[in-house]
């Protein structure tokens, strides 16, 4: 049996998530039967809606793996419903869900690891109180318990799902005081904004759980992530027209800077169509993932353990180290694979100013107590044959990002700008990052220095 037949039975179906009826997994304890119905019931109500939504008691079959149901549905859904009864709140915030249906409730350390934008706290509670988990704790919440106005909090939740605004913003006007004019509207030519950058970091947010879930390490295995999202509206439209388009081709065959080198080859995997219609992937369960939307959302992702995050010996217990080859180079292939992918866009970089967010992220890279370390300078130097001046990060998960204003999108500045920020996590000067050279008054990473230090 392969692993994607090992998909519990409701979670078989890839393309949960749509526009017109995003995907809601609503996560509960099991209290007593009583609101086990309550939340059926609940979930019936958001069905009628336009909610497609996940529930155990719908979408479970007996045999299946109930820890991997909650994951991946987590993971594939637009939102996660957290039921907070007093029970819930307990059981969350004590970090463990218990087992068997127990382990569907929202630990902190997901959250951490997904991010809270996806996540609702709805309350049911007795009368006045509304205790929440503290991984949620500062997020506003729908509040269903006895003695509120339910229709107008389901309204209120109904909205958060389908993104509707509660209440329009009124158009910002002209400064009275002003000598300037008003901004001239946009030219024909002009390409507007697809909507808000807090809108597009989460978008790009939600596609990064996705595929994160169908690369099936688990939620607290290490992982690395690239991803790229324009903020621009561009179209890639020859991403669907045959297998053998150049940009598919740049999928299944991307560029390397070394025969022998770290690349985001998929181990030969043809990038397949998703059903759905909205991105082709290239997949190679528990090892990487290239995903490419028509949007030109750009994700890698890949097993951080075995790619960029090596154990200097292989035992269990022994803290990660980054593998900065490994790292530097996939990261300015990602870049210029993002390059050579907006080449292929509709409009073209250079044809008007582009906005790009790039993303790196490292998951999971604790080992016991101890985070993953990082050792300045190239692979070969003293310091990373002895395993001396070792940096060891603050956090678990390490993500930097940067937005990418210019006509042009340069691989070498762009990748060098998040290693910089990444390599502060570390408490890291940007002058210890390796295989960069001068390009003007800025630094750049350099296929070059790669390959001389490296050949």
């Amino acid at each position: 049996m392969s692993k994607h037949d090992e998909t519990p039975m409701g979670l078989q179906d890839s393309n949960r998530k749509t526009t017109d009826h995003p995907a809601v997994f609503i996560s509960y304890s099991h209290d007593s039967s009583a609101h086990k119905k309550w939340v059926s019931e609940l979930a019936g109500r958001l069905m009628k809606n336009g909610v497609d939504v996940i529930l155990d008691q719908w979408d479970l079959e007996p045999g299946d793996d109930v820890p991997k149901f909650m994951e991946q549905s987590v993971r594939r859904a637009n939102k996660v419903l957290m039921i907070c009864t007093e029970a819930y709140v307990r059981k969350a915030d004590d970090g463990k869900g218990g087992v068997g249906y127990e382990s569907m409730i929202v630990t902190g350390e997901l959250v951490q690891d997904l991010g809270t934008s996806n996540f609702i706290p709805v309350i049911r509670q007795a009368e006045g109180q509304t205790a929440k988990p503290a991984s949620v704790s500062t997020r506003l919440h729908i509040d269903l318990s006895e003695g509120q106005d339910i229709e107008e909090q389901f309204t209120s939740l109904l909205k958060a799902i389908h993104g509707v605004v509660r209440s329009a913003k009124p158009p910002l006007g002209v400064n009275p005081f002003s000598d300037t004019s008003p901004a001239a509207p946009l030219r024909r030519d002009q390409t507007a904004p697809l909507s808000s950058q807090l809108d597009v970091v989460e978008a790009l947010d939600q596609r990064v759980g996705l595929v994160v879930g169908e690369l099936d390490l688990g939620p607290t295995h290490p992982t690395y992530i690239l991803a790229a999202i324009p903020s621009h509206k561009v179209q890639i439209q020859s991403l669907f027209t045959s297998k053998d388009a150049a940009v598919v081709k740049l999928l299944e065959n991307p560029r390397q800077i070394r025969p022998s080198g770290f690349d985001l080859d998929v181990g030969g995997r043809a990038a397949r169509i998703v059903p759905g219609g909205k991105r082709r992937r290239a997949l190679e369960v528990k090892y990487k993932a290239l995903n490419l939307w028509k949007d030109g959302t750009l994700i890698f992702s890949a097993d951080a353990q075995d790619f960029v995050c090596w154990r200097p010996i292989h035992k269990e217990g022994v803290p990660l180290r980054i593998q900065p080859l490994a790292l530097i180079e996939t990261v300015l292939l990602f870049c210029q694979l993002s390059k050579d992918i907006f080449d292929q866009a509709n409009p073209k970089p250079g044809d008007v100013s582009y906005e790009v967010h790039y993303v790196l992220e490292l998951r999971n890279t604790r080992v016991g107590e101890v985070n993953c370390g990082l050792i300045p300078g190239p692979v070969g130097s003293d310091a990373w044959k002895f395993g001396m001046d070792i940096h060891r990060a603050t956090e678990s998960k390490l993500r930097v990002n940067i937005l990418w204003q210019s006509k042009d999108i340069d691989p070498g500045r762009i990748a060098y700008r998040l290693l910089a920020l990444l390599y502060e996590q570390f408490g890291t000067d940007h002058d210890a990052i390796p295989y960069r050279e001068k390009a003007g008054t800025d630094f750049i990473i350099s296929a070059e220095e790669i390959r001389r230090l490296h050949a």
